[in-house]
């Protein structure tokens, strides 16, 4: 019997749940069908061929759903695989399954988090500095030289170097952040691996 595969009487089982405990008609459907392709001589194939109308003269119009019954296929062989292991072998599976979890699962610490707050209060502020600077620098020009249209172009010229050297500026930080939280994350991840591999050769040692 291969590991990586149920029996007939395993997937008639996950049939007969699928129909008659979860309500999954189109799952249960496209189970039965796999027993009679997979165990045709079987008892369970003469059973799963009795339970098909069950379905399709109740629900006409009713599609196997093969996609979710290979799911609970997958879901099932890896209990029957998981069920059968030694004790040493659930305990490296269980420390490999950690080692992969302890790469994926930081967030970046509260001080980077913290400047990146700091950092885009710092591009609001220089937006709204931006605004009044080029507002208070034509608005002189004006006064003294009673020159409207340079006055006006001196703003906007003002307003988007400003606009521009803040987000250039804010943009230069945000990298730079990122590379922290980048490192911080790689270096706290290869720690719990580093833990992990040491249970798992203790583990085995102790065997």
């Amino acid at each position: 019997m291969s590991g990586k595969r149920l029996t007939s009487v395993e997937l008639y089982k996950l049939s007969y749940d699928a129909h008659y405990s979860s309500n999954r008609l189109d799952v249960a459907y496209a189970l039965y069908n796999r027993v009679i392709e997979e165990f045709p001589n079987s008892t369970e194939a003469r059973y799963a061929a009795q339970q098909i109308p069950n379905i399709t003269s109740r629900n006409p119009g009713i599609t196997p759903n093969v996609e979710e019954a290979n799911t609970a296929i997958e879901t099932g062989v890896v209990k029957r695989l998981v069920s059968s292991m030694s004790e040493e072998e659930k305990t490296y599976y269980t420390h490999v399954e950690d080692a992969k979890s302890a790469i994926t699962s930081y967030t970046p610490s509260v001080w980077v988090n913290g400047l990146r707050i700091l950092a885009w209060v710092l591009c609001a502020t220089g937006i709204i500095g931006g605004i009044y600077g080029a507002y208070q620098s034509a608005s002189t020009l004006n006064a003294w030289a009673g020159q409207t249209e340079f006055a006006v172009g001196l703003f906007f010229i003002i307003l988007i170097v400003s606009f521009v050297g803040t987000f250039l500026l804010t943009a230069v930080i945000m990298v730079f952040l990122d590379m922290a939280a980048d490192i911080s994350i790689a270096k706290q991840s290869n720690l719990d691996i580093l833990k992990t591999l040491n249970k798992m050769a203790s583990s085995t040692k102790e065997k």
